[in-house]
């Protein structure tokens, strides 16, 4: 057995796993490239130095880092030993011996976290609540098992579970990608509902979930009495042809606990205080997977009346039957409609019946639930009110979402958690207060965790009420500030609410190395994860590792130009108080399921917490000059002799830093700078592939003769498809050259040259059918004929060919001159 154990290997995974360093090379890889020819100023520590540049600041070995370890997985070989092990989160893995293990197989067990329980849970009902870890088997070597595993879930239920209204349903998923949720018999549950152990033969998740019994049943057309196993006082009477296809319902019985009644009380108690007593809800849910007409809708009357049987109220039974009939209440609403008003039934046309266990009445909507209530006959209308607020804070608990940050040196985090409303506090307040005087993770110091607080609602819609007159500014900041404050409060944390954080800035968020959520920042709240923290790596956008990177290259080069040194550099980054002016900041938002945000949250990092985070640092001194043999000594000599000359230059004098051996040191300074001048102005001609000759009738000389016989050169543009931001760039620059009296063929000519150098590869064969397309648009024929024909015989366009095409039509022209006139 102890073999067994000391197999077992931990896959937590420390800041210096290879995932970290791979995505450190990758922002150092950004920096570098976004320095350019600067990269001899920027000098990244690797993570071995890590320890050693944290010693610089006076301690000797490395701060430990306030970021937890949210990965919670083991990695066991049981060989042919098997054992037993423990797993995270209070479970426990038992495998037998003999189990058909090799030396090389392996079994990795993850306890998933609330920040990938999206992809691992399943979407929880009313009332449903995930009770135990949720646990995951997987093997890179072991596709299907030998033996049986007996894997043991530790159960955490609420006080007085599971009770005559709910049950612990037992869910597996397998291994692969699309696999569907099973549901398993818990059937080898501890006496105290401390753990369940499960025996099987396949890896995959498996979960424990308490949830409200229920009970499926159809109703076909033609009616009939139906019984239910969970509760012998409850049943339907459906007559014929109330439905007139068959239709699938779920009943469930969903009680009022004692905790949500006493806290609608504390919170709620003007709408609450005039109910007495209350009923389980009973649910009557359609469970059709296929759409049905408008005609039978859930919200859509019935065509008869259905007869609910349900069971007496406690506070009726010992009372007379007329006196019990005056008492009686019975509240509905439609299923579907959640979080909607309660009306009361009305008693004339529902002829209820009363026997001494259970209620018989008519109703036409079926898909609804029903909940008698206990109140004084005068004060019934007001205290069915208030059944919204019970059902809200029967599922739900108030609360608040908290963020926080913390700036460790080389890892940045932000920690979502989730602060439910404590019990006997007043108000939603309270948990703010909690969550901030307590850190965000067990355990860890609180000031190195910052609490984000919510923005004040104090924007544009101030900034107009204050200009029109009406209020002063410190007026609509509280009455903003209070209506935000009441929206926060009506914030209720229900079971498998999920929430997404969005970051916007100059930062952005990501799943920690170790997580398998992937690339979405969410995650869900469950009352059984409540101490887990939901932590999301911090990194800086590509844009501001370029912008900290070149500005310390910019320092550095500054104090060289100075003389100074780099901290009095950075020290003029500082105003006189004491507040860096160089700063980067986010804006976070919390969204909830449906895309609606719950609060706004900003904050704001400064120049020196980047360049520690990047650890960026001056290039290191040069090494001390060795020793030098007698043949290097005349060598060193003469570039002490060129130094020497070089401090004898004039002021003006250009030093070019000696850093390669290259060919320009070697010359004299004036003839270097006039090659480097030579070589930087010089042209650069992209290479292009070749895709046939060009035709010699599109050639620069053809194309100036062609301009200069057309006087519409915007229209040619349009019709030869060239942006408009390109016209006008032309047009500005025809006039900056030529001037505002310049010649329209010097436009057209530079629109054609645009045209035929911009144009795609693949489309460079067709340029002359393109050109005659756009000209015989224009009404150009004799253009068209006239490039057609020089295309054919290979030759430029020329004037003269122009003007032979003009002398038979000034001929002409002249001819009917002479003619006599009638």
């Amino acid at each position: 057995m102890s073999a067994a154990r000391a197999s077992v290997q931990s896959a937590k995974r420390s800041p210096n796993t290879s995932a970290v360093q791979q995505r450190r090379q990758k922002t150092a890889s950004a920096a570098a490239q976004s320095n350019g020819s600067k990269t001899h100023h920027l000098q990244l520590v690797a993570d071995s130095d890590k320890s050693k540049a944290a010693g610089d600041g006076g301690g000797g070995e490395a701060e430990e880092s306030c970021i937890p370890d949210v990965n919670r997985s083991i990695q066991v070989r049981p060989g042919k030993r098997g054992g037993r092990y423990q797993l995270p989160d209070g479970g426990c893995l038992t495998i037998p011996e003999a189990g058909g293990f090799s030396r090389n197989d392996s079994i990795t067990v993850s306890s998933v976290q609330p920040a990938e329980l999206s992809d691992f849970t399943v979407r929880l009902a009313e009332m449903e609540r995930l009770v135990s870890p949720v646990y995951q088997l997987a093997s890179p070597s072991v596709r299907s098992l030998r033996c049986q595993l007996a894997l043991k879930l530790p159960l955490k239920l609420p006080e007085g579970e599971p009770s005559q209204f709910s049950r612990l349903r037992l869910l597996h998923r397998g291994s692969g990608g699309g696999a569907p949720w099973k549901e398993l018999p818990a059937s080898n549950l501890e006496a105290d509902h401390s753990s369940i152990r499960v025996d099987t033969r396949s890896l995959g998740t498996y979960m424990m979930l308490l949830s409200p019994v229920e009970e499926t049943f159809q109703i076909s057309p033609n009616g009939g009495l139906i019984d239910f196993r969970i509760d012998q006082c409850v049943s339907l009477r459906v007559p014929k042809n109330a439905f007139p296809v068959p239709r699938l319902f779920k009943l469930r019985i969903l009680p009022f606990t004692d905790k949500g009644a006493a806290l609608a009380r504390q919170l709620r108690r003007s709408e609450t205080m005039d109910i007495a007593a209350l009923t389980p809800m009973y649910s009557f849910r359609c469970d059709d997977d296929h759409d049905h007409a408008a005609e039978d809708d859930d919200a859509t009357p019935i065509r008869r009346g259905v007869t609910v049987k349900l069971p007496l109220p406690a506070w009726l039974r010992d009372s007379e039957r007329k006196e019990a009939t005056a008492r009686l209440a019975v509240a509905f609403r439609l299923d579907a409609d959640v979080g909607g008003q309660w009306t009361l039934l009305d008693l004339k046309r529902a002829s209820p019946r009363l026997t001494r266990t259970t209620v018989s009445f008519e109703s036409k909507q079926l898909a609804a639930r029903f909940c008698f209530v206990d109140a004084i006959p005068a004060r019934l209308p007001r205290a069915v009110l208030g059944l919204q607020h019970l059902e809200a804070l029967n599922t739900g608990r108030p609360g608040q979402l908290n963020l926080f940050i913390a700036f460790d040196r080389r890892r940045w985090a932000l920690c979502a958690r989730c602060a439910p409303l404590p019990e006997g506090a007043a108000d939603a307040s309270s948990a703010t207060a909690a969550a901030s005087g307590a850190g965000p993770i067990d355990g860890q110091d609180v000031l190195r965790w910052q609490l984000l607080p919510p923005l004040q609602p104090t924007g544009a819609r101030v900034d107009r009420a204050v200009r029109a007159g009406r209020q002063n500014a410190a007026s609509v900041a509280a009455a903003a500030a209070a209506a935000e404050m009441t929206k926060s409060e009506q914030l209720l944390l229900r079971e498998g609410d999920s929430f997404s954080v969005e970051l916007t800035g100059d930062f952005q968020l990501q799943q920690t190395p170790d997580s398998q959520a992937g690339d979405r920042v969410s995650f869900q709240y469950h009352q059984r994860f409540a101490d887990n923290p939901v932590v999301f790596e911090l990194v800086p956008t590509d844009r501001t590792v370029t912008i900290v990177s070149d500005f310390f290259s910019y320092l550095l080069e500054l104090a060289e130009d100075e003389g100074d040194r780099k901290e009095t550099a950075e020290a003029k980054l500082v105003d006189k108080a004491g507040n860096e002016t160089l700063t980067f900041r986010g804006s976070i938002k919390l969204l909830s399921s449906a895309g609606k945000v719950l609060s706004n949250h900003e904050f704001s990092v400064g120049f020196h917490a980047l360049k520690q985070y990047l650890d960026l640092k001056p290039p290191p001194p040069p090494p001390p000059p060795a020793a030098l043999d007698s043949e290097n000594a005349d060598e060193a000599a003469g570039s002490a002799g060129n130094r020497q000359d070089d401090q004898q230059k004039p002021g003006g004098w250009f030093h070019y830093p000696r850093i390669l051996k290259l060919r320009i040191y070697e010359l004299d300074p004036q003839q270097a700078r006039l090659e480097s001048q030579q070589r930087l102005l010089a042209p650069k001609r992209n290479a292009q592939p070749a895709h046939g000759r060009e035709p010699r009738a599109l050639s620069r000389r053809s194309l100036q003769t062609l301009a200069e016989q057309i006087q519409q050169g915007v229209t040619l543009a349009a019709e030869l498809g060239i942006p408009e931001s390109a016209v006008s760039a032309l047009g500005f620059e025809t006039i900056s050259t030529r001037g505002a009296g310049g010649s329209s063929s010097n436009f057209t000519f530079r629109v054609l040259l645009y045209w035929k150098r911009t144009c795609a590869a693949p489309e460079r064969g067709s340029l002359v059918d393109q050109l005659s397309d756009a000209l015989s648009r224009m009404g150009r024929n004799d253009l068209v004929a006239a490039v057609r024909d020089c295309t054919a015989g290979n030759k430029e366009l020329t004037p003269d060919r122009f003007v032979q095409q003009q002398q038979p039509q000034a001929q002409q022209q002249q001819h009917h001159l002479l003619l006599p006139q009638n």
